[in-house]
C-alpha cells in the first residue's frame, strides 16, 4: 500500500516536472556525505562560487551581479550591513570589489558567527538607528519566516532566488552564450563551426524579453522597499506579488525554452513575441 501508492504518486510528479530530481543526488550528499570545507573557508567558498550550501541559492541574486557590490542588498538587509559595505567600498580598489556587497559580508557573518552573529548585527543596527546614527527606513512587514530561529529552519517564499528564477537565469546564459558563439565564429569566418553549433541551438529560444522584465521587477522591489511613503504591511504585499509575478515570468520562460522544436516561422514570432 505505502509502497505503491508513494512510487505511483512520485511517477506521475516527476512525469510532470521532469527537473524535480535535478538536485537530488546534491541533496543525498549534503545528508549522507561530509563536509570536505572546513567551516572557516566556507564563507570564502561560498563567495567565490556565489551560492549558498546552506540555502542552497545563490547568494547574489543575478539581477544584482552587473550593480557596484555596495548596492547589493535586499529589503531585510539591516542598515549596519549597508553602511559596512559603504565603508568597505569606500577604501583604495575595493569599490568593484565584492567584500563590499551587503549580502557577501552577511555571507560572513553566518558563516563564521552562525545565527547569534546575524541577531548580533540587528541587534547593533535597530540601536544604532534609535541613536541617530544610520537611517530608519520602513522595511516590509516580517512574516513568520522572518522571525528570529524559525527564519533559520525556513527559505523566505516567494523570493528573488526562487528556484524557478534562478534555473531560468541559467538556462537564459546559456542560451546567450551559444548565440554569441555563433556569432564569434561568424565574424571569424568559421561558416562550418558556425552552422554546426546553430543547428545544435536551433531548438533555443532567446527570451530577452523576460530576461529584461525580470531585471525591471527587481527594480521594482528596491523602489518600494525603500520608498518612506508606503506602510510596512503594504510593502509586504507589493514586494510579494512582484515576486510571485517574477516566478511565472520565470516558469513561463523555462516552459517556452524546454518546448519541443518548432517550425522557424512559429519559433522566430514567438520570440518577438517575448521581447
Amino acid at each position: 500500500i505505502y509502497g505503491s501508492q508513494t512510487e505511483l504518486n512520485l511517477y506521475y510528479y516527476v512525469k510532470d516536472n521532469p527537473d524535480t530530481l535535478k538536485h537530488f543526488a546534491q541533496t543525498l550528499v549534503n545528508v549522507f556525505g561530509f563536509n570536505v570545507v572546513p567551516t572557516v573557508l566556507l564563507p570564502p567558498f561560498q563567495q567565490m562560487t556565489n551560492f549558498s550550501l546552506f540555502t542552497d541559492r545563490p547568494i547574489v541574486p543575478d539581477s544584482m551581479k552587473h550593480i557596484l557590490p555596495e548596492y547589493q542588498f535586499l529589503p531585510y538587509t539591516t542598515e549596519a550591513t549597508k553602511a559596512l559595505g559603504h565603508i568597505i567600498g569606500s577604501f583604495p580598489g575595493m569599490h568593484d570589489s565584492n567584500f563590499a556587497s551587503p549580502l557577501m559580508i552577511d555571507n560572513y557573518i553566518r558563516g563564521w558567527t552562525g545565527t547569534l552573529g546575524a541577531y548580533v548585527v540587528q541587534g547593533a543596527s535597530y540601536l544604532l538607528q534609535k541613536a541617530g546614527a544610520l537611517p530608519e527606513p520602513i522595511l516590509p512587514a516580517q512574516r513568520l519566516e522572518d522571525l528570529p530561529v524559525i527564519k533559520a529552519f525556513t527559505i523566505r517564499y516567494p523570493a528573488a532566488t526562487a528556484q524557478s528564477i534562478q534555473d531560468f537565469y541559467d538556462q537564459h546564459e546559456k542560451t546567450t552564450k551559444i548565440v554569441q558563439t555563433v556569432r564569434h565564429l561568424a565574424a571569424l569566418g568559421d561558416a562550418e563551426a558556425a552552422l554546426k553549433e546553430w543547428q545544435l541551438a536551433q531548438d533555443l529560444v532567446r527570451l530577452d524579453g523576460i530576461h529584461s522584465a525580470l531585471g525591471h521587477a527587481s527594480q521594482v522591489v528596491q523602489l518600494i522597499a525603500q520608498n518612506p511613503r508606503i506602510s510596512a504591511d503594504e510593502k509586504r504585499q507589493l514586494i510579494d506579488a512582484v515576486y510571485g509575478q517574477m516566478i511565472v515570468l520565470a516558469r513561463t520562460g523555462l516552459e517556452m525554452m524546454q518546448a519541443p522544436r518548432r517550425p522557424a516561422a512559429t519559433r522566430d514570432a514567438l520570440t518577438q513575441s517575448t521581447r
